[in-house]
């Protein structure tokens, strides 16, 4: 997510986390620089125990963003999620608490297809 590294290596994390000191909710935001096409989102978390409870997937829309996918209840390490495709150039996902209330979240992978 951060440096073309899907995974913890030689001790480096290689992984976006929130800002320990910032209010929610907080994001990692994807710019594509133009319009493409989304139909599914691969996310990989770098342990099973720093996957959020919840997150959304957002693209904006007029002055904010909307949300095309909501996960609830989030046990695992690895998500693949589809949704109704949508053309936009960029895309965030978004942790709705506090790094406190969220911690530890680490997200290492995150891949974008048309399908």
């Amino acid at each position: 997510a951060i440096d073309g590294w899907n995974r913890a290596v030689h001790g480096a994390p290689n992984s976006w986390q929130p800002a320990p000191e910032a209010t929610g909710p907080q994001w990692l935001e994807l710019d594509f620089g133009e319009p493409v096409t989304l139909g599914s989102v691969h996310l990989t978390f770098q342990l099973p125990e720093m996957s959020p409870g919840a997150f959304d997937l957002a693209v904006p829309e007029g002055e904010g963003w909307r949300v095309i996918h909501a996960v609830t209840a989030n046990t695992l390490r690895r998500q693949v999620i589809t949704f109704d495709a949508v053309q936009t150039s960029r895309l965030r996902v978004v942790l709705p608490g506090s790094a406190e209330e969220t911690a530890p979240v680490r997200i290492c992978e995150i891949r974008a297809y048309t399908e």
